[in-house]
């Protein structure tokens, strides 16, 4: 009975000062603590991280997550219908797994501005909480997994800092250069947009000329559009300064 029971812990040691936001509502489940706890980017703010592992003493093997771009919660209350959260919630009650999750900055709990975080404060930030997760009593620093998802899969690797892993596990990640990445993406976008074969190749072409400008060259895409406005189309986004909802120092 007790077993079957829900458990949910709100804070865990030096966490106390990152509490839950108002409305906020926990994830249980059935025979799993759930921890809220928290770490500091680079930039000083707390960022909250959850936790959940099997009811009870042992030690446990962890599945450690790499998030996506957006500045989407890794929460996965009772109610969600997002398949990442679904998922979640399966590993949560995977029997001897525990999983460990981070909200980025301004995301959920956490403390900051996701939408002007870059990406070496962000990766910071995933660091700490890996390095935080490897202390805890509970988890068996010999079977840790990371799972990298979207494009958390093209940077899962240095996450660990050169710990070693069991094992990766990678969901619609890359393995190529952001610029080469962003050059499927747009040719992607502009098919779904209907638009007419015999008119992408000069689409992607334009695509091409913006982003190498500003991720080869590092160029911010005003000053390429300036020059040429004919690309402004190109920069899929309404701010020339974000794109997907980040900053293009990211």
């Amino acid at each position: 009975a007790a077993a079957a029971a829900s458990v949910t812990v709100i804070a865990y040691a030096e966490a106390q000062d990152l509490p839950r936001r108002a409305g906020a509502v926990n994830e249980t489940y059935p025979g799993v603590e759930v921890v809220y706890t928290s770490v500091a980017d680079s930039k000083g703010n707390d960022v909250r991280v959850i936790v959940t592992k099997p009811a009870g003493a042992g030690r446990f093997a962890a599945v450690f997550v790499a998030g996506w771009l957006s500045c989407d919660s890794v929460e996965a209350p009772l109610s969600t219908r997002d398949p990442s959260g679904l998922v979640f919630r399966a590993i949560a009650q995977a029997p001897g797994f525990a999983l460990v999750r981070m909200d980025k900055a301004g995301v959920g709990d956490s403390e900051g501005d996701c939408s002007a975080t870059d990406f070496k404060t962000e990766l910071a930030a995933y660091r700490a909480a890996f390095r935080k997760m490897r202390s805890m009593d509970f988890v068996d620093p010999n079977r840790i997994f990371i799972l990298g998802i979207s494009n958390g899969g093209g940077y899962a690797p240095l996450v660990a800092e050169g710990s070693p892993v069991a094992g990766y596990i990678t969901v619609g990640g890359w393995s190529r250069t952001w610029y080469e990445h962003m050059l499927d993406i747009e040719r992607n976008r502009y098919v779904l947009d209907g638009k007419a074969p015999a008119e992408i190749p000069s689409l992607v072409s334009r695509s091409a000329t913006l982003y190498h400008d500003v991720l080869i060259k590092g160029r911010t895409p005003d000053a390429v559009i300036k020059v040429d406005p004919t690309l402004r189309s190109a920069w899929d986004s309404d701010d020339t300064n974000t794109l997907y909802g980040r900053p293009v120092a990211y």
